[in-house]
């Protein structure tokens, strides 16, 4: 009795290695387009794969681990069907997942960001406003889940403090922010370079509530577009922010040219949750704000206490 026994040699990393490292993987337009089709055929170097949104297979046809880059079966839903109801706990599942796929999407490269930076992902945007509650704003859904405004820019100038009661202070100030208005302050859109967010807090306490929130597009039939200018109302309790010193800089971008702020620059800290994480243990997230005209703020960073 015969059988056939097939060899590949090669490289067993060529899936990671295919998705991370490939030249066209790196393409924001191209990460939507991956998201939404059905199916998708990646020729590799020596092989080829395919992958569905529940897993990828190689043509030994073995199985792979479940897609990294995947859409939860509620969103895939035909555009026809009924909106279904969804418990707090769903929504705040859909937003982790919309916030983990934009954590992915914001290390991909756009030639024109200032115009396609919000557009690139606008069709996975529609597809999650479909069944989420509230307006979708500035590449958020804050009015169910205004945690999305906690974002961490990867290339920010890090400053780190510790007070004599005992715990400590990380303030990390955004970056790769352009001239060129694509998005307010608030929004992950506004920055070029890696965002992630705080999606590992257990049991959040929450201080800041989003009151409202206004925006005008560029196109008013496409919420999902490029946007004029938007705001938001925030009620929550401001506290000053001791100045920032040389000293305390713990990390400093090498390709960026972070916003440094002027000495007498006053900071402000908008504390918005505190919970408890795995690795930090009881931590509060907060924005860092400086004044603008009227009673208006912008965003210029994010804070991060631990040992409180």
């Amino acid at each position: 009795m015969s059988s056939l026994v097939m060899i590949f040699a090669g490289n067993y990393d060529c899936v990671s290695s295919l998705l991370n490292n490939h030249p066209l993987q790196k393409r924001g337009w191209v990460f939507q387009e991956r998201l939404m089709a059905p199916r998708v055929l990646h020729f590799g170097n020596d092989r080829i794969f395919w992958e569905c949104n529940d897993k990828m297979l190689r043509e030994t046809f073995n199985p792979l681990a479940v897609s990294p880059f995947s859409l939860p079966a509620i969103v895939l839903r035909s555009e026809p069907e009924p909106t279904p109801y969804l418990d707090q706990a769903t929504i705040d599942y859909l937003q982790i997942e919309w916030l983990t796929l934009l954590d992915y999407y914001s290390t991909t490269e756009l030639t024109y960001p200032d115009k396609d930076k919000l557009m690139a992902i606008g069709a996975v945007a529609k597809r999650f406003g479909q069944v989420l509650p509230g307006p979708y704003t500035a590449g958020l859904f804050l009015s169910s889940y205004p945690l999305g405004l906690l974002w961490h820019n990867t290339y920010g100038l890090q400053y780190k403090r510790k007070y004599k009661d005992g715990w400590n202070e990380e303030i990390t100030l955004d970056n790769g922010r352009d001239s060129v208005y694509r998005a307010p302050s608030w929004s992950w859109a506004s920055v070029d370079g890696r965002t992630s967010w705080p999606t590992g807090c257990e049991n959040p306490q929450i201080f800041a509530e989003v009151i409202d929130v206004s925006v005008k597009l560029v196109n008013s039939r496409n919420p999902y577009g490029q946007l004029l200018s938007a705001e938001i109302e925030v009620r929550g309790r401001i506290s000053s922010i001791q100045p920032l010193r040389e000293q305390e800089i713990v990390h400093v971008p090498i390709d960026k040219s972070p916003e440094r702020l002027i000495g007498s620059d006053e900071l402000f800290a908008l504390y918005f949750f505190r919970g408890k994480e795995e690795d930090l243990g009881e931590v509060a997230y907060g924005l860092v704000l400086t004044k603008g005209s009227a009673e208006r703020y912008r965003r210029v960073g994010r804070t991060v206490s631990t040992g409180i």
